[in-house]
C-alpha cells in the first residue's frame, strides 16, 4: 500500500538525499525523486516490487538479513541500474514501527553512491549528517503520526456532524455522529455528493451556492434540511471552512454541524400556528378587529 502523502512531499524536499523503504516482507514502499534519479527507477514502476530484485553481487542476502534482524545497520550494497550498470550505495537504516503496537514495519534507509574509494572520509561525515537529519524527520513524522491519529479519533468520536467534500463536492469525511443521523455508515457514504444525496430539493441551489462561495474563501453557516435513516427531517446549522493543502490549494471544504431539529421543528410549529390563526381571522364570517 503506498505510503501516505505527506511522507512523499517530505522525502521529495530533499532532492539530493536518496530515501526509500523496504516492508517487512522486503518489498518496496518508498522510494523519493532522489533515488529515482540515482537508480533510473521511477517510483510508479518499482513500489511493491522486491527489493532485492534490483540487487545484485550478493546484496541480497545483506538486506534479508537486515529485515530478519529488525535493527537498524549500515551496511554496502549493489544496486542494478537502469543505464549505468551496478553501482555501490552505502545505506543507513532506521527501523519503522507501528505507532499503535510497536510491531516491525519494515526499514526507512537513508543512501549514498560510492562514487570512489580515494577520499570517503568527507562522504562519510556528510552522510552521518544526513541521517541525523533523517532520524529527525523520521521523529518529527512519529510525532505529526501521533498528532493525526488523536485529531482522527476527535472528529470521529465528536457529539457534533462532521463531514468533509472535495472540490467536486464528494464526500471525503464522514464521522459517527454523521452515520447515526443519516444511516449512512462512513464507507456507504464514500464518494457520494453530499448535496445531491443529503440535502433536500429545496434547499440544494442555496446550498450549492453557499459550497461554491466556500470554495473561494468566503466561508459562512447555514441551516439545512436531511432526513434520517427513517425518511423524517433533520435540521443541521452547518459551519462550513475551505480546506487547503502544504501549498495553500483549496482542497474542498470541511464542516462542523448542529442537530437543530428540535428548536427548528419548534419555531416551525410556531410559524405554522401563527399562520393558520391569521388565516382563520381573515376568513372569518364575524367582525373581527383590534
Amino acid at each position: 500500500m503506498a505510503e501516505p502523502t505527506s511522507l512523499r512531499e517530505w522525502m521529495n524536499s530533499l532532492p539530493d538525499t536518496c530515501i526509500f523503504g523496504v516492508n517487512n516482507l522486503g518489498k518496496i514502499t518508498l522510494w523519493n525523486c532522489a533515488t529515482e534519479s540515482m537508480t533510473g527507477y521511477l517510483s510508479n514502476e518499482i513500489l511493491l516490487r522486491p527489493f532485492s530484485s534490483i540487487l545484485t553481487d550478493g546484496s541480497e542476502v545483506v538486506i534479508e538479513k537486515m529485515l530478519s534482524l529488525k535493527s537498524a545497520s549500515t551496511c554496502v550494497v549493489s544496486f542494478k541500474t537502469v543505464q549505468r550498470g551496478a553501482i555501490k550505495v552505502r545505506i543507513e537504516s532506521s527501523v519503522r514501527q507501528d505507532p499503535q503496537n510497536g510491531s516491525f514495519l519494515g526499514l526507512l534507509c537513508i543512501g549514498k553512491e560510492i562514487i570512489d574509494t580515494i577520499d570517503t572520509s568527507s562522504s562519510t561525515e556528510n552522510m552521518d549528517q544526513e541521517v541525523t537529519d533523517l532520524k529527525e524527520g523520521i521523529n518529527d513524522l512519529n510525532i505529526m503520526g501521533q498528532f493525526l491519529k488523536e485529531t482522527r479519533m476527535l472528529i470521529d468520536e465528536s457529539n457534533s456532524p462532521m463531514f468533509g467534500v472535495d472540490t467536486d463536492g464528494l464526500i471525503n469525511e464522514w464521522n459517527d455522529k454523521m452515520a447515526e443521523i443519516t444511516g449512512c455508515t462512513k464507507h456507504e457514504s464514500r464518494a457520494l455528493n453530499f448535496l445531491d444525496t443529503f440535502v433536500m430539493p429545496q434547499f440544494q441551489p442555496d446550498a450549492r451556492l453557499i459550497f461554491k462561495n466556500a470554495l473561494q474563501g468566503h466561508c459562512t453557516s447555514f441551516e439545512l434540511e436531511t432526513q434520517d435513516a427513517d425518511g423524517y427531517p433533520v435540521y443541521l446549522l452547518v459551519n462550513v471552512s475551505t480546506r487547503r493543502n502544504s501549498q495553500g490549494c483549496v482542497t474542498g471544504l470541511f464542516c462542523i454541524a448542529e442537530d437543530v431539529t428540535e428548536s427548528a421543528q419548534h419555531e416551525r410549529a410556531v410559524a405554522n400556528a401563527a399562520r393558520e390563526l391569521r388565516q382563520l381571522v381573515d376568513t372569518a364570517n364575524v367582525p373581527i378587529f383590534g
